[in-house]
Parts: structure tokens; sequence; C-alpha cells
């Protein structure tokens, strides 16, 4: 059964971006937006991407013209190479049960590459004494926190919220 079905480990948001995890999203995953679209041979790319904001309710609209709205979960990440061309680019919100499936993706083949993005954990050397895994620069580093706040849902929930430019 196993060889049908691929297990998901599925992360918490706020742990993603406290650990600024850089994960693989497919160009594909980018499709017609306001922005423009990406090419043919854009689409079949992959872009590095960095966790920047969680969001415990994020709408997202539905799969068809006519399909409802959805409620979700969300992560906000800054593709890197963006950041680099545009230090303003305000990113993209993806469902984080998307997230973490290209998450899996990413590190399914190269899991010592991920430890870096789970807690408490860091690659052993030889003799049994743990090294702290090289750290990537930070993509925060490029923006500064211009203002925070609380916003309240129309379910009258408060949820704090962060302003970078």
């Amino acid at each position: 059964m196993e060889r049908f079905i691929e297990l998901v480990k599925h992360y918490p948001g706020q742990e993603q971006v406290d650990l600024t995890v850089e994960i693989e999203v497919p160009g594909s995953w980018f499709g017609v937006r306001s922005m423009g679209s990406l090419t043919t041979t854009e689409r079949h790319e992959k872009y590095n991407a960095q966790a920047v904001e969680y969001s415990e309710v994020r709408e997202f609209p539905g799969a068809s013209r006519g399909a409802r709205k959805t409620k979700k979960k969300a992560i906000r990440f800054i593709c890197l190479a963006d950041a680099a061309d545009e230090p303003n680019s305000d990113g993209y919100w993806m469902k984080l049960s998307q997230w973490n499936r290209y998450r899996n993706d990413t590190f399914k083949d190269q899991r010592d590459d991920e430890l870096p993005f789970i807690p408490a954990q860091a690659p052993a050397a030889e003799g049994g004494v743990a090294m702290k895994a090289p750290q990537t620069p930070s993509i925060k580093t490029v923006f500064t926190l211009t203002s925070e706040g609380v916003h309240t849902q129309n379910n009258g929930n408060q949820v704090q919220c962060f302003c970078s430019r």
C-alpha cells in the first residue's frame, strides 16, 4: 500500500516562518495572475521560496469560476530571485497544506538538507557531537518592519499583523 500513498508531514505554519524555511515551488503553481504569467519554459522551472508570514485564516478563491471561496491556514512566501530584483515585493500566499507538500517534494531525496528547518535538529558530527548546520541568510534582512497592529476578522477573532517594506 505504501507504493501508492506518499505520506506528507504537516509542519505548523508559524514554525515555518520562525525557521525561515526555504523550499522549491514549481513554476506551474504561479499560473496566470494579475502580475502576468510565466512562459512555458518558466513554468517547468522550480523557484526558491522562503516563508515570511503565517495566517491562521486566509481566504482563497475557488478552483473554478463558480466555485466557492475557501478559508484555510496560509503561508506568505517570497521568491528569493524576486526579492533580489524587487525588494518591495509582497510575495505570494499559499495554502499551508500545499506549502507542506512542496516542502516534502523539496527534501524527500535530501533529508539532511532539511535538518536546519526542523527545531532541535542538527547534523551529527563524528563522535556523536552535534554541529550547528550553516544558516542561509534570511530574506527578512532585506525588509524593515514599518508597523504592527491587530486585525479583527469577520468572525470576531483578533490576529496580530506586521507590515514590512
